[in-house]
């Protein structure tokens, strides 16, 4: 298993999900993965990064390439093989990606799609089955990384937006919410 950040008590795993924050507290910063922590989740875009809160498109355009599609060949034996699809997000750029555990189950085949269309064969190199998390590597250097941060500040009422590819065929879709509950 890589050396990755731990996930600590409270912490929020959610694909493809960026933080905005609370318009109450300026500056705010923003991060996909974890959930982030106010105090260390800066942007990587300079001229994003200025101090205010971010409109979603704003989030989107500066996310949507650390998001990939994930694809699983499942083997049914006498039934055939079926196909499992879902969103993942790049954790580091030497090719470690994040998904869920249902998405990759029983797979005989995974493959990772960016959002320029480049495929990947994936390797599932760590499950939790119990919190649907997995850990993917592909074979390649320079991938867009998301930042990680910790949820242990996040607040009910925050505003997140998902981005994603639901079903596998809904490419690099975004929605916003907010956080209803925390553990």
């Amino acid at each position: 298993m890589p050396n990755l950040p731990a996930l600590g008590a409270g912490s929020v795993l959610v694909a493809g999900s960026i933080w905005l924050g609370n318009k109450a507290e300026q500056p705010q910063t923003v991060s996909t993965g974890i959930l982030g922590n106010r105090e260390n989740t800066k942007l990587e875009t300079a001229e994003m990064d200025t101090g205010k809160l971010m409109t979603p498109a704003q989030v989107y355009a500066a996310n949507v390439r650390s998001v990939v599609m994930i694809t699983s060949k499942i083997n049914n034996g006498r039934m055939g093989y079926s196909i499992s699809s879902g969103s993942g997000f790049i954790i580091r750029e030497d090719g470690f990606i994040v998904t869920n555990h249902h998405v990759v189950e029983d797979s005989t085949s995974v493959t990772v799609i960016t959002t320029d269309g480049t495929e990947y064969p994936a390797k599932v190199v760590g499950a939790d089955d119990v919190n649907d998390v997995a850990l993917l590597k592909v074979n390649t250097l320079h991938l867009r990384a998301v930042t990680l941060g910790s949820s242990a500040d996040l607040m009910v009422g925050d505003q997140v937006a998902a981005i994603g590819n639901p079903l596998g065929e809904l490419t690099s879709t975004m929605t916003v919410g907010y956080i209803s509950a925390k553990d």
